[in-house]
């Protein structure tokens, strides 16, 4: 059983629109690649952006599925960081993330979206390009933080 074998299934879940289990299934890749069990090979951020679109699909008034997407992508950060895996969330992921959070009525979107873009910019800063956020994507955050904040 190897990583890309584990791939296959996440993402043919995932398009399936069995979002819950292919999440669930990202967790357990993320913990084998945590206890090294994967070697080498490595879950990519295009495998967390097949969970996190497949998420994207079921948020529609779900915040269960915006907390499972929040949660996937800090723990693949998360892992990343800690130097178990290469490459950490790409500009996709981070998109469709923030536009969950945007779209959501929950309390915390903007500390949340603001945190996010922090992170983003802090490995931009590292030299990963290709985390650099598109400008539509700031139009989208500076809209939602003017409708919660008609007096600033």
């Amino acid at each position: 059983f190897n990583v890309r074998t584990a791939a296959r299934v996440v993402l043919a879940l995932a398009k399936a629109n069995h979002s819950n289990a292919a999440a669930d299934w990202l967790h357990r890749i993320l913990n084998a690649a945590e206890e090294g069990y994967f070697g080498d090979e490595q879950p990519t951020p295009s495998l967390l952006g097949g969970v996190v679109a497949s998420l994207f699909r079921a948020s529609e008034g779900n915040r269960q599925a915006l907390y499972q997407a929040d949660g996937l992508v800090s723990r693949f950060c998360e892992l990343e960081q800690k130097g178990m895996l290469k490459e950490g969330m790409d500009r996709n992921v981070g998109r469709l993330l923030m536009l969950m959070w945007v779209r959501s009525s929950d309390p915390s979107t903007l500390d949340r979206i603001n945190k996010m873009l922090q992170y983003m910019r802090k490995k931009a800063d590292e030299g990963q390009t290709n985390i650099i956020p598109d400008m539509d994507v700031f139009g989208m955050v500076v809209k939602r933080f003017a409708k919660s904040n008609p007096d600033q």
